[in-house]
């Protein structure tokens, strides 16, 4: 299923709701950046992954620029 966030949406979402389309988005996230599942710093550097992106998301709910999602 496709779902359009506009503003208002993203700055209503639940953190569940940001969880869930932070896992489903970033499947394998750690491949694509090029960094190994053996790494000994993988959960610090997973954390800062999520930290990043929630941060995006919210931000995109006063950003000028920003349409939709």
């Amino acid at each position: 299923m496709l779902e359009i966030w506009n503003k208002d949406k993203i700055s209503k979402l639940t953190l569940n709701e940001k969880n869930m389309w932070f896992d489903c988005l970033n499947y394998k996230l750690e491949e694509d950046r090029k960094i190994s599942l053996l790494d000994p710093f993988i959960k610090d550097k997973q954390k800062a992954i999520k930290a990043d992106y929630f941060k995006y998301i919210e931000s995109c709910a006063t950003a000028d620029n920003f349409y939709k999602y």
